[in-house]
């Protein structure tokens, strides 16, 4: 009940996505024939999109590569299809409405008991498999708070 009341929790949320998109590519049937650059997507054809590479384009988001929570305050709403974690459209994720609302009350719940310390001297890549994750992975340590 007091998620509504954890705005700041729900910016880091939403920038955290926009960086770290769990799905990092999608992709579509072409429903029409699409111009492009001048070339043309028959329709029918399948085209793939990099979401991590959207959420990334300095077209559409100031210092795109800096975590800044505060950009969704800012900033006006991000043109259509420029922000999509979870895909967009009429397909996009079933469960994006539940995976933040649990992102948030987990973060919540752990903020509230513990103070996190990502431990010195650590390079973490993100690593595009199926799931945009991080490589080698995020060791921390893990204080009562």
């Amino acid at each position: 009940e007091h998620l509504p009341q954890l705005h700041y929790l729900d910016l880091v949320t939403r920038e955290t996505l926009r960086l770290y998109p769990p799905i990092h590519i999608g992709n579509r049937q072409a429903a029409h024939d699409v111009a492009l650059e001048g070339g043309t997507i028959p329709a029918g054809r399948r085209v793939m999109y990099s979401i991590y590479l959207s959420h990334r384009d300095p077209a559409h988001w100031e210092n795109p590569t800096l975590f800044d929570p505060e950009r969704f305050e800012r900033q006006a709403a991000a043109p259509a299809f420029t922000y999509l974690p979870f895909g967009g459209g009429p397909r996009n994720c079933i469960g994006a409405t539940f995976a933040q609302i649990e992102a948030k009350v987990v973060m919540a719940r752990l903020l509230q008991r513990v103070q996190l310390e990502l431990l010195p001297g650590q390079k973490i890549h993100a690593h595009m498999g199926a799931t945009l994750e991080p490589r080698p992975g995020v060791r921390m340590r893990v204080v009562r708070g």
